[in-house]
């Protein structure tokens, strides 16, 4: 509680009896100049009123418009809570080797939490990588083309066919005159044509082989074996990425809310349930519980300031992004005895700045702020009348006093704002 301001007499000529209040004594969200003019000197204490406004003066009875600043809160209870839970599980079917976490555990992004049996991918590893060594050794070979020795062998073998080749072409000479003098058959002289055609076809063939041998290899064999090495690798790769995912990782910060799975479990199609459940710190939020009576002033978009008594330094400013659509039943509580707990709330979502490390679950006070005008002319709440519908007030001029019909704006717990029928320095009449 404040003490009770003190009181101090102010005289100069213009206004000998003017009374204020210290401003340091007032509540540091309403430090409020407040002046009163009481009728006399003599009954300033005893029966003057006291009228107080950021900015605005009043005398006896009457309260002098000038500008001011309405400012509403919505005052609720809350608690820090994630933006959203990740179910986490394996994208790789197969058996759970181990579990690195446990519930309520806080991860980083990117921790590994989940390690899966990896060895069959591993030996698939290995066979792979002895293909790639044998597709490298042929394209070497390919690329390196015959070797002299080769060539050699090829000119000799060829040589020899050559030969063959002559000699069953004399053969058959011979048969063909033998055949017009009738000592052999036609039967052998077809014989003898056909060693011919024969030892001819393999000439040619040999002859071929040592022109690509002498030209190197061609193009088109360099492309598969070229191929079949690009073809190892990406076997590989692919094999990589299985082992990758082999282990699952925290896709963000966050704690471990739940544990389903066990080690030696199976992951399979058919059980598609997460492994664990991730709460998102990535982004915060605070849950609030609004009274339900106040609940038509909230919106999305209002500011709101959030404060914690593990966090005193300085009040944290949030956004309203959520307004629930049912009511509900309290279930935050202060330490207040006299706190009433059977109240019906709105849950109202606000977000948290992003680099805020609060804890999930601290509680926290929170203040929506669901007006916020300044400088606009401001008259108490309790000068203002209800006639036929109409708001009005009642103005003095000296002596005299008029109703007058008023237009209203926002307001907070004792002042409202004034949009029509009033101007600056009008003295508005407050009921004692």
């Amino acid at each position: 509680m404040h003490e009770p301001a003190s009181v101090h007499t102010e005289l100069n000529e213009s206004s000998p009896d003017v009374v204020s209040v210290d401003d340091e004594l007032l509540p540091r969200r309403r430090r409020w100049r407040i002046v009163a003019v009481a009728a006399g000197a003599a009954v300033v204490f005893a029966g003057g009123m006291l009228y107080h406004l950021r900015g605005a003066t009043s005398t006896e009875g009457s309260f002098i418009v000038r500008r001011g600043s309405i400012e509403r809160l919505v005052a609720a209870r809350g608690k820090v809570e994630p933006q959203a839970d990740i179910a986490i599980t394996s994208n790789m079917l197969g058996r759970i080797e181990a579990i690195l976490v446990e519930e309520g555990d806080e991860v980083r992004a990117g921790q590994a939490l989940v390690r899966m049996e990896d060895e069959e991918l591993r030996a698939r590893l290995a066979e792979a990588r002895v293909r790639l060594d044998a597709s490298r050794a042929r394209l070497a070979e390919v690329i390196a083309g015959a070797r002299v020795q080769e060539i050699e062998a090829a000119r000799a073998r060829l040589a020899e066919a050559r030969a063959v080749t002559t000699e069953a072409q004399a053969a058959y000479d011979r048969a063909k005159q033998l055949v017009q003098d009738g000592l052999i058959s036609h039967a052998q002289m077809d014989e003898a044509e056909g060693r011919h055609d024969v030892a001819l076809a393999r000439q040619r063939t040999l002859a071929e082989e040592l022109k690509l041998l002498e030209a190197g290899s061609r193009k088109e064999v360099k492309q598969v074996a070229l191929a079949e090495v690009e073809r190892a690798h990406a076997e590989i790769r692919q094999i990589e990425t299985f082992l990758t995912r082999t282990i699952v990782r925290a896709p963000v910060a966050g704690r471990i809310l739940r544990r389903y799975m066990e080690p030696g479990e199976v992951i399979v199609l058919q059980r598609p349930e997460p492994i664990l459940t991730l709460a998102d710190r990535s982004r915060l939020l605070v849950v609030a519980e609004v009274d339900e009576t106040e609940v038509g002033r909230v919106r999305r978009g209002q500011a709101a300031m959030i404060r914690s008594d593990a966090y005193a330094d300085a009040p944290v400013k949030g956004t309203v992004v959520d307004v629930a659509g049912a009511v509900g039943r309290k279930t935050i509580s202060s330490e207040d005895p006299a706190e009433l707990v059977d109240v019906r709330i709105i849950e109202t979502t606000i977000q948290l700045p992003d680099d805020l490390d609060w804890p999930l679950g601290l509680t926290v006070d929170v203040e929506i702020i669901v007006a916020d005008r300044a400088d606009v002319l401001v008259v108490p709440t309790d000068s203002v009348e209800s006639n036929e519908g109409h708001s009005v007030v009642t103005v003095r001029t000296g002596q005299e006093t008029d109703r007058r019909r008023v237009t209203l704006g926002q307001s907070d717990e004792d002042y409202v704002e004034v949009t029509q029928g009033l101007k600056e320095g009008d003295a508005v009449v407050v009921p004692q």
